[in-house]
Order: C-alpha cells, then sequence, then structure tokens
C-alpha cells in the first residue's frame, strides 16, 4: 500500500473536482446546486450540495483509474487490520444485509446476538441463513443489556462457523471491545456492522486464532 494515513483520497478527489470546475454528466441532477431550485438553495444554502458527487463517473472516472475509491478502502482496510473493506452507502441496512451475506449463504449457520438491529432479521429472510442466537448479557445495576461477549458466542461457537456482532449505537464494531475486539480475540470469522454514526458501515475480517 502506498498511501499514507495522513490521506484522504475522497476528500483530495472532492477538492479536485471543485478546483477544476467539472461538471459530471452524471446524477445527481443539481448539478452542484446549479440546477437546485432557488427556494431549497436559499433554505439550505449550496454546501448542502457541492459533495454530492458520483464515486465513478463523478470523483474518478467511468474506468476508475484513479482508484480513488479502491485507495480508501484500501487504508481503511490497513487501519482495521483486515484483507478488505468494502465501503457501502444508502444506509447501515444495506451495509449489514451485504455483510451477513458476504460470510454465509441459504440454510447456513450464522452467530447473531438476541437484541440485533431489525435489518438483521430482514437480512435472514432475504437471505435464507440460519440464525444461531446468543443473548445479550443483563447488567442489572445499569438495567440495560450489553452485546454478547466472545465467551457468549464461544459457548454456540460449535453451531456456526460465523459471527455477526453488532454495537451499540452510535459506536463501531472496532470500537467495541465486547463485539469486536472479544470476537477477533476468539479467533473467530467476524462480521462488524457499524451503527450510522461509526466508521464500518458493514465490515468482513477473516480472523486467525
Amino acid at each position: 500500500m502506498t498511501d499514507g494515513h495522513s490521506r484522504a483520497p475522497v476528500l483530495e478527489a472532492l477538492e479536485s473536482y471543485h478546483r477544476e470546475g467539472r461538471l459530471s454528466f452524471t446524477p445527481p441532477g443539481h448539478k452542484q446546486a446549479r440546477r437546485a431550485d432557488p427556494a431549497v438553495r436559499e433554505v439550505l444554502g449550496d454546501a448542502v450540495f457541492l459533495g454530492d458527487v458520483l464515486a465513478t463517473g463523478g470523483l474518478d472516472d467511468r474506468l476508475t483509474r484513479g482508484r480513488v475509491l479502491q485507495r480508501a478502502q484500501e487504508l481503511m482496510a490497513d487501519a482495521v487490520h483486515a484483507e478488505h473493506t468494502f465501503f457501502s452507502t444508502c444506509g447501515s441496512s444495506l451495509s449489514v444485509k451485504a455483510a451477513m451475506l458476504s460470510v454465509a449463504g441459504p440454510h447456513e449457520k450464522l452467530l447473531i446476538g438476541r437484541d440485533a438491529h431489525k435489518s438483521v432479521v430482514s437480512g435472514l429472510i432475504l437471505s435464507g441463513i440460519e440464525p444461531v442466537w446468543v443473548e445479550p448479557r443483563w447488567d442489572a445495576g445499569r438495567r440495560l443489556a450489553h452485546p454478547p461477549s466472545a465467551v457468549d458466542f464461544d459457548q454456540d461457537g460449535q453451531r456456526s462457523g460465523a459471527g455477526l456482532g453488532v454495537p451499540p449505537a452510535g459506536r463501531s464494531a472496532g470500537d467495541d471491545e465486547s463485539v469486536g475486539a472479544d470476537l477477533r480475540g476468539a479467533g473467530r470469522l467476524a462480521v462488524g456492522t457499524g451503527a450510522r454514526h461509526g466508521p464500518d458501515g458493514g465490515r468482513t475480517c477473516r480472523l486467525t486464532p
């Protein structure tokens, strides 16, 4: 990998796009606010539109020869010690489904915390994956549930070779010790799915004991 972690390929490409005054013949139709409704521009300003650029045919050419997205994903993979990362948009729910499908298929088993987000249940229905439910840890002192730990997953580990760790809202699987680090320590195939505010957005990594 040639890029250092001081680089930000997507931001740099966006800055270049604006500096050179480029205009892509691709969506979105507002064309960097030029075609947005004047009333909307008056209320929101133009800045909200300026970052709305496609990666392919926008920040990069249609053949992705600038490797903008690829370089950014390589930096992310290096940061979280994964073989690969894939950025997904259109909301965290889509990323959860993509992450699930990347590690299990129809009639295969997947370890899942019983307090999983509804997008996980939707993913189970779409994929035909068989869940192996793992109970969350109840904290009587704080009267709330924590995600299952590595020990919890180990108790059911003989029934599945993959696990789906869903961190609490506002935290990422990479930062959540109980889901991310514990599963990595357990040596299992883990799927860390980032919350809306986390950096993951759906990440899979093959682990070694």
